[in-house]
């Protein structure tokens, strides 16, 4: 059986057809066959490859759909947060990773300004100044002593008062069976004893001197600030 061409879409079809079952523009006389069966099976060989083209067309439409989202998503990573720092310039954070040096001292020396940093780059004195004089940081500042010395003397607890001579220096002879308690008279201020030699005798913090062996000494008593001396002979 001889096949008829559509003039229009080109698409063969059978002559049992009125029109091109493809585009519905055949100008060809339908002939009509008994044969039902060849019949049926002309119009579902026609439908069926209109149906194969509206799902090529539906399959296109939605790649393009899928390209042009994936296009939209491409852009927006490359270009969103230029297009955001246009739209609101203030609001728009800094890259991430990228730190703000605008405050950032630079060499140490000066800050984003260009001004010098005054605590930056001095090196520390070597002693501290107070009063227009500077101290030594390993030497400690002499103790002003709050009482002259010279107007001091030193008694015993039997009424007796200690020999000086021309350097200031007290002299003070005992037995060694004696014990006798010193006191600084001619102040208020609170006296310290000490000892040269623990092995000649001992002294108490009242002043007490305990003889342990013959032999000299010196025992010294600071009070405000002033250091008197005594050589104690224990004989």
């Amino acid at each position: 059986m001889d096949l008829l061409k559509c003039p229009r879409c080109g698409e063969e079809y059978s002559p049992s057809y009125r029109r091109c079952p493809f585009c519905e523009e055949g100008d060809h006389p339908r002939k009509v066959k008994h044969n039902s069966g060849k019949h049926n099976s002309g119009k579902q060989n026609g439908g069926r490859r209109v149906s194969d083209k509206k799902q090529t067309h539906s399959a296109r439409g939605a790649m393009a759909a899928v390209l042009v989202v994936v296009l939209l998503l491409l852009s927006w990573s490359l270009f969103g947060e230029k297009i955001v720092a246009k739209i609101n310039p203030d609001d728009a954070d800094p890259l991430p990773g990228v730190q703000d040096d605008s405050n950032k001292t630079v060499d140490g020396d000066t800050d984003a300004d260009g001004e010098a940093d005054p605590s930056i780059g001095e090196e520390p004195n070597v002693g501290d100044v107070t009063g227009g004089e500077t101290t030594d940081p390993g030497t400690t500042a002499p103790v002003t002593p709050t009482v002259d010395a010279s107007a001091l003397s030193i008694k015993t607890n039997v009424g007796t008062t200690l020999s000086k001579d021309a350097n200031g220096t007290f002299d003070c002879t005992i037995k060694p069976s004696e014990s006798i308690r010193l006191s600084v008279s001619g102040t208020d201020a609170a006296t310290t004893w000490a000892v040269a030699d623990a092995s000649v005798l001992s002294i108490s913090a009242d002043g007490t001197i305990s003889p342990i062996k013959t032999g000299i000494t010196t025992v010294t008593a600071s009070v405000g600030g002033a250091v008197l001396s005594i050589i104690v002979r224990i004989k």
